[in-house]
This record gives C-alpha cells, structure tokens and sequence, in this order.
C-alpha cells in the first residue's frame, strides 16, 4: 500500500471525512451525517446508497490555482476495486480576493454509489492528489442485528414514549 504524501509543495490536506451526504456552495460544505468510522448494515450483500468524501487542502495562491486532478479508489476486504481510482481533472477559477491572514483553501465534495458491500471487513478509501496518495481511510462493515438498539442504546417502548 503506497504511503500518504502532501499533496504537492506548497499545499497541504488540512480536513478529511466521510459522510452520508454533502453540498458544497459559496466555498462553504454543507455536511450531513458526517465523521463515520464504520458501516452498520442490517444483511449482506448491501448497496449502501452513497458515501460523501469531504476534503479541503489548505496552500499558497499560485499553489492551488490551475490544473488539478483528484482521484478516490474504494475496496472491499479482499482488495477487490468497488471504485477504481479514476483521475479526474478540475481547475481553480480564481477566487474571491482574500483579507490579510485569511487562507486559501480548496474544498472537495464527492459522493459515490451505490456501493455493492459483499463482505463484512474491512473497505479501504484511498484519496489521490495530483497523482500522490495524500489519505488513506480503512472502515469496517459489519452486520447487525436492527431489531436490538445498537449497544449503549436504550429500547424505549411505545408505552413508555407516551407515558403510559
């Protein structure tokens, strides 16, 4: 497995998460369900309707201005590709003019799916940068049973929600 890198001189991946879904709009993320570290799924095979990739780079102007590809890869347990990495090539438009101090940020929603999870496991996330692995996020799937409030979760039964 390739080591995670910086993207390239000057830029650096500054915040990284999966979510169940993302709106990117006037340079802000708009995250729902955000920061999971693992799938609950109630059987297998499961298609997982969508995964969210939130990532924002941090870098110098000239850095982060121009031509750019981001890539993302998924696999299963096994290393069988679910997503293989694809380059896909973007440009920064120039921004804004910034205020003394402020950052240059480059932000980066992508939603995937349906997933096909086949396997309980762990599923290896991979998020590529101008051709260089810059994170690289293992979750596990696992089953569950729904019938049962997950541990640490109290049943609370109709009764008791109304009072009675």
């Amino acid at each position: 497995m390739p080591e995670e890198a910086e993207p390239s001189p000057g830029i650096r991946l500054d915040a990284f998460l999966l979510a169940e879904a993302i709106a990117l709009h006037d340079n802000l993320a708009y995250i729902h369900g955000g920061g999971f570290t693992r799938l609950d799924v109630p059987t297998l095979p499961f298609a997982q309707p969508q995964i969210s990739v939130f990532a924002r780079f941090v870098g110098e102007p000239e850095d982060l201005a121009g031509a750019h590809t981001a890539g993302i890869s998924l696999s299963d347990p096994a290393g069988a590709d679910l997503i293989p990495r694809t380059a896909l090539p973007f440009a920064v438009q120039k921004e804004r003019d910034l205020l003394a101090g402020e950052e240059r940020t480059l932000t980066l929603g992508v939603t995937l799916g349906p997933i096909p999870l086949q396997h309980e496991g762990l599923y290896a996330l991979e998020l590529w940068f101008d051709d260089r692995l810059v994170r690289n996020l293992s979750f596990p799937v696992r089953v569950i049973d729904l019938s049962e409030p997950p541990p640490g979760w109290t049943k609370v039964s109709h009764e008791e929600e109304e009072g009675g």
